[in-house]
């Protein structure tokens, strides 16, 4: 598995006063080191950074603020492989408190993932695994947070690509 397949999606950040991206690249990329769930990238256009979960970019380019108060952050992209043929999947597991379980499932179907195991948690709490692809996941931590009224905790995992569907 390459770099761009395990981490299928990206960003570029850029700081705008900068006239040598490369130089800004390096530097952010240092700040950013060792940060879970992010890869870097130092280019001559900028800093390309790259995670499974959106929520990671997120907090990767929050933390590069403080010490970049002016940053230029492109929109999010998903990798797709073989001109667009396939998709990046993932398995998302949430756990959601069970007055919650019906509208979490709901959502998720929604989403075109297909349910690969439900079952008890925590006391209160139910637990379903789902495959899904990424593209259809984007924005769905701040929906989840809405919906269980931030009770509920989704873990993403790269799986694979497979055929996208037209």
């Amino acid at each position: 598995m390459t770099l761009t397949t395990s981490f299928p999606l990206r960003q570029l950040v850029t700081d705008p006063s900068e006239r040598f991206q490369l130089q800004f690249a390096q530097q952010a990329a240092l700040l950013l080191e060792g940060f879970a769930g992010i890869s870097t990238e130092s280019t001559a256009r900028g800093l390309l950074v790259r995670a499974v979960a959106e929520r990671d970019l997120h907090a990767a380019t929050a933390m590069l603020r403080v010490a970049f108060p002016v940053l230029r952050v492109d929109p999010i992209e998903v990798v797709y492989l073989n001109d667009g043929t396939l998709e990046p999947y993932v398995r998302v597991r949430v756990t959601t408190p069970e007055d919650c379980y019906g509208d979490v499932v709901g959502q998720l179907n929604q989403r075109r993932a297909w349910i690969e195991y439900m079952a008890d948690a925590a006391e209160g709490h139910k637990l379903v695994t789902v495959a899904a692809p990424l593209a259809e996941m984007l924005g769905y931590d701040e929906v989840l947070a809405k919906t269980t009224r931030n009770r509920a905790i989704a873990e993403y995992h790269f799986l694979d690509y497979r055929p996208a569907r037209k």
